[in-house]
């Protein structure tokens, strides 16, 4: 998504004023989960060449893994 000044990158490192959970923008992309999931309990993303396992659990959370 670019050059953001807001963009992180390594393990937990975020700028020195930035709060420790930050707020999502209101013009941020919102997909309905069962859209996403298509009926599937699990399914496949892959980013930038990465394979990520998102997945519903038992108790109806998302889990994201690599």
């Amino acid at each position: 998504m670019g050059d953001r000044s807001d963009d992180f990158t390594g393990e937990g490192a975020r700028p020195a004023s930035a709060p420790a959970v930050a707020k999502a923008p209101q013009d941020c992309a919102q997909v309905d989960a069962e859209i996403l999931m298509q009926g599937q309990r699990e399914i496949l993303i892959i980013h930038h060449g990465e394979r990520y396992r998102l997945r519903v659990t038992s108790k109806e959370k998302l889990i994201l893994t690599k």
